[in-house]
């Protein structure tokens, strides 16, 4: 499926073909066919999965706040991302309900809506 991914101020940062994992609940890949991701949310989502591969948990707090501070979503679903993985320029990784400990939460953790 093709969709737009927004920020909260309404600029697209990507026009993606996307499909869901077969495997994981709420878990999609994506070729990304216009990239316009903000350098400075790339080095974000970077350091991000940088901290998760490194299984530094404790300091992900930060770097995700600021991350979700971007209010990326789905123009057509109507849902924000979560956990995002960009592999390189063209394709990424993204969850559409956040994983917790205790299942799937359709927002960040701490935030009403």
């Amino acid at each position: 499926m093709i969709d737009r991914i927004l920020s909260k101020h309404g600029e697209v940062v990507a026009v993606i073909d996307y499909r869901a994992d077969e495997d994981i609940p709420y878990c999609f890949s994506a070729r990304i066919l216009e990239n316009r991701f903000p350098q400075e949310l790339v080095a974000l989502i970077d350091e991000y999965n940088s901290l998760v591969d490194e299984g530094a948990l404790s300091l992900l707090d930060e770097v995700e706040e600021r991350i979700y501070a971007y209010g990326l979503r789905l123009t057509e679903r109507d849902e924000k991302l979560f956990c995002i993985r960009l592999d390189d320029e063209a394709s990424m990784w993204f969850f559409t309900r956040y994983p917790t400990g205790g299942g799937f939460v359709s927002d960040y953790p701490g935030t009403a809506g």
